[in-house]
Formats: structure tokens, sequence, C-alpha cells
């Protein structure tokens, strides 16, 4: 989850030539590692009280749309890249 974070992040800040697939795939990679830490969170403590269970749900939700999205984000650069050499 760090490393994923970090390379989004310093995409974000220092913006190299193709910037945008650093960003994908490291908000990919930071996303599916917080939804592991918190669906293992979930499962290892079933006695939790009903908010912490619900705030642990959202916050797992939340990194799933998160990581969809900025893996269709990545799968869409990559083929406009390839794709825009051959239909201009």
């Amino acid at each position: 989850m760090t490393f994923g974070v970090l390379v989004a992040t310093v995409a974000l800040l220092w913006r190299p030539d193709g910037w945008t697939y650093f960003l994908s795939s490291g908000l990919t990679c930071g996303a599916f590692g917080a939804w592991g830490i918190t669906d293992r969170l979930l499962g290892e403590q079933a006695e939790l009280d009903g908010g912490a269970a619900w705030l642990l749900r959202v916050v797992r939700f939340v990194c799933a749309g998160v990581g969809a999205v900025a893996g269709v984000g990545f799968v869409f650069r990559v083929l406009f890249t390839f794709l825009g050499t051959w239909i201009s």
C-alpha cells in the first residue's frame, strides 16, 4: 500500500513524462493494499461493534472503487497510447 501511494504522490508532484501511467498504477496498487488491510481487519475482528464494522466496510468499498477506476484509467491510457499511432 505504501509504495503505491508513494508512486502516486511522486507522479503528482514531479509530473515526469507519462506521469498519468505512474499515477494510475500507484493508485491501483495503493487502493488494493488498503482494501486488503480493511478486509483482513473485518475478517479477524468479527466482534466489532456496529459503528466500527460499518466504517471498515465503507473504507473497503471506497478503496475498491478508487482501485477499479484507477485500473480502468490505466488500461485506457495504455490503449490510447498504442491506438493513437494507428488511428490518427
